[in-house]
Formats: structure tokens, C-alpha cells, sequence
């Protein structure tokens, strides 16, 4: 997801994982963008939520920082299961977008 529009200000974004389906929407203030990789030969690998293993945001799982996001972060928010586009949209409308 190319962010090269952006200006200074609050954005929404939202990447929803389907496990079973193999496949990852993203989302820029609630629309949906074209993946920029090839969907059919994605492969989603790796350990649930509940496994036990570390969630980072801001760094990797070893505390390495050499590829942070140079932004602020607020109301991160994970869900037990996969969002919908009504979902979405339903964000859309408490955050009054």
C-alpha cells in the first residue's frame, strides 16, 4: 500500500487476514486498495494470536528498531476473526469519516 498521497494529518488502516481463504485485504480510510503483490501466490504462514508468541508494533520481535513505522499510533485495535466490508464501513461511521 503506497502512502506517497500522504499529508500531515489522522489516517485509518486496516489490514484484515483470511487464514483459511489465503488472503489479506488492506484498507487506506476505510476503501479498499489493489494488493501490490501477487494474491494467488501468497502464502500465509506462522503462529496465531493465541500461540503465545510476542506481537511487536514499532519494532521486531528480537527489539531491533532499524525498520520502525516514522509515525504516531493510536486506538490499535485486533479482532478474533476476520472484518468484513460492513465492518468496515460500520468503522467508518463511528469514526465519522
Amino acid at each position: 500500500m503506497q502512502l506517497s498521497n500522504y499529508q500531515d494529518g489522522w489516517v485509518h488502516v486496516i489490514i484484515t487476514v483470511n487464514h483459511s481463504a489465503n488472503q489479506v485485504k488492506c484498507y487506506y480510510d476505510f476503501v479498499e486498495q489493489s494488493p501490490e503483490y501477487d494474491r494467488n501466490g501468497l502464502t500465509l504462514t506462522g503462529t496465531s494470536l493465541t500461540s503465545g508468541s510476542t506481537l511487536c508494533i514499532g519494532q521486531d520481535a528480537l527489539g531491533h528498531e532499524q525498520d520502525h513505522l516514522p509515525a504516531y499510533l493510536d486506538d490499535v485495535m485486533i479482532f478474533n476473526g476476520v472484518l468484513t466490508s460492513s465492518d468496515v464501513s460500520a468503522l467508518r461511521t463511528y469514526y465519522g469519516k
